[in-house]
């Protein structure tokens, strides 16, 4: 299995390497963008149309049955993948 780090501070675990690999550079290609034209929000007058506009209910990628938080296995499990 590969893992990805989509946003802090949650790991996603993924057999999907395709998947996996198009979040990725997806991901490069918006910090290189950020890079090159500086953020689309400078402050919070700019946010807040953003955050009004976001959807009362999550999206359904975001949605699962269980309880996605890491637990102390996970740290231990990351810590031995490091090493």
């Amino acid at each position: 299995m590969s893992r990805a780090r989509p946003r802090q501070p949650y790991w996603t675990i993924t057999d999907d390497l395709e998947r996996l690999s198009d979040a990725v550079q997806f991901s490069e290609l918006l910090s290189g963008l950020t890079e090159q034209f500086g953020p689309i929000i400078h402050g919070e007058d700019d946010a807040r149309p953003w955050a009004d506009a976001q959807p009362d209910e999550p999206h359904p990628s975001e949605q699962c049955d269980t309880d996605t938080r890491p637990t102390e296995s996970d740290a231990t499990a990351e810590r031995e993948l490091d090493d």
